[in-house]
């Protein structure tokens, strides 16, 4: 390991600590199972789920040890993204974030939590997971779109820069489309000039396309080796 793999591994210890007891204290319920759930993966690495699922205070039902990673990561270690992101967001009044390629919702109600008064637009090509976890009745912050963000916009597919509605300026962007992230980026360069940070996960030409067609977008760190997060010069 080098000095920066170190380094890391103190953030992460760290951020693991604190985030475990913050969370034992509101959630001490759902803490333990949690906890006992994730320490003997840890050990194991194997199903802790062959018995039964665990729900979480939110509402997501953890059915694999996937999910069970994921979810710990991201409610328990808050280790994901950017720090000046997520202090950027907890100030904000109503910040509004485009999630594209929402899933389950995890990652929409990940960044709720840090700012409760956050409105969402979430693009999701399969309606029944997004609905998990979240609550698909609160209009005023949740607008669904049941498509798949793309370069184009027809009854199965949507462009970013078509959404109407949209403020006039938008906090963050993240994209996660398993393959089709320039597509999005393509249909959406309007809307990213008046973005301040973007989340995308890395596929092949992003960095180029990053570079040649949003070069007011700089790179500020790479919180895993699957997700960039840029931040705009010009916001």
């Amino acid at each position: 390991m080098n000095l920066q793999d170190w380094k890391n591994l103190k953030r992460n210890w760290y951020n693991t600590m604190y985030g475990s007891l913050e969370f034992f204290l509101n959630h001490p319920i759902c803490a333990i199972p949690l906890f006992y759930r994730r320490f003997f993966y840890s050990l194991n690495k194997h199903n802790m789920f062959n018995k039964s699922s665990l729900k979480t205070p939110e509402g997501f039902e953890l059915k694999s040890d996937m999910e069970l990673l994921v979810y710990f990561q991201t409610f328990v270690a808050k280790n994901l993204y950017q720090k000046d992101l997520l202090n950027d967001l907890m100030y904000w009044v109503a910040p509004h974030i485009i999630d594209v390629g929402a899933n389950v919702g995890l990652v929409t109600q990940w960044f709720k939590s840090f700012n409760k008064n956050t409105i969402f637009t979430c693009i999701e090509k399969s309606f029944d997971n997004v609905c998990r976890g979240l609550d698909i009745n609160d209009t005023a912050r949740i607008t669904w779109y049941s498509k798949a963000a793309s370069n184009f916009t027809d009854d199965d597919n949507l462009r970013i820069d078509d959404i109407t509605k949209l403020p006039l300026f938008i906090f963050a962007i993240k994209i996660d489309t398993d393959g089709s992230n320039i597509k999005v980026l393509e249909g959406g360069l309007r809307t990213l000039n008046i973005t301040k940070w973007l989340i995308i996960e890395i596929e092949p030409g992003i960095e180029e396309f990053m570079t040649t067609k949003l070069p007011q977008f700089k790179l500020v760190n790479k919180p895993s080796p699957d997700d960039l997060v840029y931040l705009n010069s010009d916001s």
